[in-house]
């Protein structure tokens, strides 16, 4: 059994005709439709108005990212020229298309920002563990059944005989390696037999132990794996990037666009500020798809009317 398309219309007339208009509906087998009266602001006026608002914003953000070349001097006294009906008509057949276009610039500039910032943060995370390369370990390594491990900073610059110094008391059994050492820090590895909790006695000297090595590798591990990380996410924003200058090709295009769906909100709110006289009707309903052409045209060669058709959105 083959499915019958039905579109949605809306009908614009005169209450005068409403009598012979229905009429004329019903004789052509349309029964499902409705007087609506005031429609208030309609779904299609806000529609419009939101895409007209997508391709403004791709326009700003290609012109933000790839400036067009200036006009001369004097074309700014010869104003801006307003595209015509024969401009913005060819733009209706592909607007859908040059709709997801204008949408993917933006999302692409979302996604791009989003991907530089994560490279900002793997760089940061990498430059921290880099003072952490020659530690042996993870972060969540603790000891042995025999051991303890204490992984943290000094403050300063000091040597294995500083620390161990430091330490005091039984610094013969205990072993302490330098991971790090400059100026303002010295990063070390501790290893103690677990009869001497060192624990209290370091915090004392200003031991701490950065959260960032709370990881389940060794830090030099992690660095590779950000730096991996970094090669993909600096070829994704590279991708991104390229696709979006080709987008930018297309920004004339998109100027057209904007102003084909501010003209259809333009008519959209005339033709509801029309619906709200009292010497107006409205009707909407469903009309036959291989219908709608020959309803169309004896409506409104008939009546003072205006017959539009709406798609149901896909996207």
């Amino acid at each position: 059994m083959a499915i019958l398309r039905r579109e949605s219309f809306r009908l614009y007339a005169m209450e005068r005709d409403r009598k012979q208009i229905l009429g004329f509906l019903l004789s052509k087998g349309i029964t499902d439709m409705r007087e609506t009266g005031f429609i208030g602001v309609n779904e299609p006026y806000i529609n419009n108005k939101k895409n007209s608002e997508i391709a403004s914003n791709a326009i700003k953000t290609l012109d933000e990212s790839f400036p067009r070349k200036k006009k001369p001097a004097l074309a700014f006294f010869r104003g801006r020229k307003t595209p015509s009906v024969q401009d913005i008509s060819p733009i209706a057949v592909k607007s859908l298309e040059l709709l997801q276009s204008a949408e993917r610039v933006l999302l692409l500039v979302e996604n791009i920002k989003s991907a530089k910032a994560s490279i900002l943060k793997c760089e940061t995370q990498a430059e921290l563990l880099s003072v952490w390369d020659r530690l042996p370990v993870s972060g969540e390594f603790h000891g042995t059944a025999h051991t303890s491990i204490y992984i943290g900073s000094l403050p300063g610059k000091h040597s294995v005989e500083d620390v161990l110094e430091l330490l005091g008391g039984e610094s013969g059994r205990i072993h302490v390696e330098i991971v790090y050492s400059a100026e303002f820090q010295t990063n070390l590895f501790i290893i103690a037999p677990i009869d001497i909790d060192l624990n209290t006695h370091l915090h004392s000297i200003g031991f701490v132990r950065p959260s960032y090595l709370d990881l389940d590798k060794p830090p030099s591990e992690s660095k590779r794996d950000l730096e991996h990380q970094l090669v993909k996410l600096t070829s994704s924003v590279a991708e991104m990037e390229n696709e979006l200058e080709g987008l930018s090709q297309l920004v004339s295009e998109f100027e057209m666009l904007q102003h084909y769906f501010v003209t259809c909100a333009e008519k959209e709110h005339a033709l509801n500020q029309m619906a709200q006289s009292t010497h107006s009707v409205v009707l909407e309903g469903l009309v036959p798809g291989h219908y709608v052409a020959t309803v169309k045209a004896e409506l409104e060669s008939s009546f003072d009317c205006i017959f539009d058709v709406f798609e149901l959105e896909t996207r």
